[in-house]
């Protein structure tokens, strides 16, 4: 495990008040969850992005 997957998970509770997932497929996928309190840091661009993924 890799620098980048320790600091995924150490800090993505502080920062999005979840745990992150990852699945290795054939495509490789990382789910990050928001939190209520998160959304408002995030800028607007980046929170319909996210609306559209939904």
């Amino acid at each position: 495990m890799g620098s980048g997957v320790r600091n995924l998970f150490k800090y993505c509770k502080a920062y999005f008040g979840g745990k992150p997932q990852l699945i290795e497929n054939d495509i490789f996928k990382m789910i990050i969850p928001l939190a209520m309190q998160a959304t408002p840091q995030v800028t607007p661009q980046v929170q319909d992005r996210i609306k559209k993924l939904l």
